[in-house]
């Protein structure tokens, strides 16, 4: 074939006619009949990093009377990009394991408590096929739910207490699943929680370097530019070679605060359902694609310093803390078992994994200082692994650090916070 008739697929490639009759038979049931199905995408620039999320509608009939439903449908990006196809296969089985092998699980525990299942939508069908991969799942918005708007201005405080009283449901339920498996490790059980990124390939490895060195070199112009922030510059360009180790060294088991961690616990992989005011009510978990045993505190501070503005951590930190703390204690204390930590030695776990948070702002610190309309779709992103920031590159970032106050703010909180407990020293 010439170059010209080669035909590179896309995602939209991957879904199938039988795809999508599995799906609709293992939702409706096997007297639904298939009538015809379209393709809709919904989500918007910059949503779609590791994968690609698009849904399919679908007409069908049942017992004599039509209907139409709509599902979420997450696929292989398509994107050839090396280093991250390498890790596709791992997301995949990671998170398709989570809904099929794993969540029955954690709810059982959460029933035999008299607590609901996790709220996290049904998954119906998936394909594993290297390069093929895709998992259908339950269209979340048909009830209502939404992402949030955070954007610079962060998550507020009440979609923060949701969120941590279902992530603290979650952590839980794997903690008293481990707590009743006595000295069998659940990794051992269940191998796709230790499935990479705290033992990443070579090339996984470098990508991630590269990444983070880039980050680094962003963030360094940023804090020169304004000033004041030398102990926090001195401190990155001494450790900017090392971060994969940091990163590793906090993912490192920490018992007893192991967990099952969700491990990308950013407000982007949630979404909301609200009331007639506007409040929002309940939560639902998505994206379990990178799940791992680590301690609890690598996704509380993953969460807390990447998506919350100082002005709503800072004074409300405490009562985070102990609203997370107090629903993982009861779930346990109900299970029958003994809750093997305090409230303070919590606290410190909490402090001892800062450097979690302080890696990923860095590593994203490109991307938060991008406008919306300027955002990078993620084979710009992740192509570009240069590690150096050109003149142009510069004078944007300082002109969106300059002009954003959203967005200077946000981001000084979290050095800010850090130099105040030493994290810097």
């Amino acid at each position: 074939a010439t170059k010209e008739e080669v035909h590179l697929p896309t995602p939209h490639d991957l879904i199938t006619q039988e795809h999508v009759l599995n799906v609709l038979k293992a939702d409706r049931g096997t007297d639904a009949q298939l009538i015809s199905w379209e393709i809709k995408d919904f989500t918007k620039k910059g949503d779609n990093m590791a994968t690609f999320v698009t849904s399919v509608i679908v007409s069908y009939t049942e017992k004599g009377k039509s209907g139409k439903v709509s599902y979420a449908v997450k696929l292989n990006p398509c994107r050839n990009i090396k280093e991250l196809d390498s890790s596709l296969p791992k997301i995949f089985t990671k998170e398709i394991s989570f809904y099929y092998k794993f969540a029955p699980k954690l709810n059982s525990v959460l029933e035999s408590v008299g607590q609901p299942p996790l709220r996290i939508p049904k998954c119906f069908h998936f394909n594993k096929e290297v390069g093929k991969e895709a998992i259908f799942l339950e269209d979340l918005r048909s009830r209502g739910f939404r992402m949030t708007e955070a954007g610079l201005s962060g998550v507020n405080f009440s979609h923060t207490m949701l969120l941590l009283k279902e992530v603290a449901r979650l952590h839980a339920s794997s903690w008293v699943l481990q707590q009743k498996r006595h000295d069998r490790d659940l990794g051992e059980e269940f191998e796709f929680l230790k499935l990479g990124f705290t033992k990443p390939s070579d090339a996984e490895s470098h990508f991630f370097s590269k990444m983070t060195m880039r980050g680094n070199n962003v963030a360094i112009t940023m804090l020169e530019h304004i000033g004041g922030y030398q102990k926090v510059v001195d401190w990155i360009k001494m450790h900017k070679a090392s971060f994969m180790d940091i990163m590793q060294s906090m993912l490192k088991s920490s018992p007893p605060f192991d967990v099952a961690c969700h491990g990308d616990l950013h407000v982007n992989n949630t979404l909301f359902r609200y009331d007639d005011d506007g409040n929002p009510v309940e939560i639902m978990l998505l994206d379990h694609q990178v799940n791992r045993i680590a301690s609890l505190a690598t996704d509380l501070n993953y969460f807390l310093f990447l998506n919350l503005t100082g002005e709503v951590r800072g004074p409300n930190l405490e009562t985070f803390l102990q609203t997370y703390y107090d629903t993982f204690k009861e779930i346990v204390e109900r299970s029958g078992e003994e809750l093997t930590f305090s409230l303070e030695e919590f606290r410190q776990e909490f402090r001892n994994k800062h450097c979690m948070a302080l890696v990923f702002a860095l590593f994203l610190s490109p991307l938060l200082v991008t406008q919306t309309e300027d955002f990078p779709d993620a084979s710009e992103f992740f192509g570009n692994t240069s590690e150096d920031v050109t003149e142009k590159e510069r004078e944007n970032i300082l002109k969106a650090f300059d002009t954003n106050e959203a967005l200077r703010k946000k981001l000084l909180s979290v050095f800010d916070e850090m130099e105040a407990v030493g994290v810097f020293d």
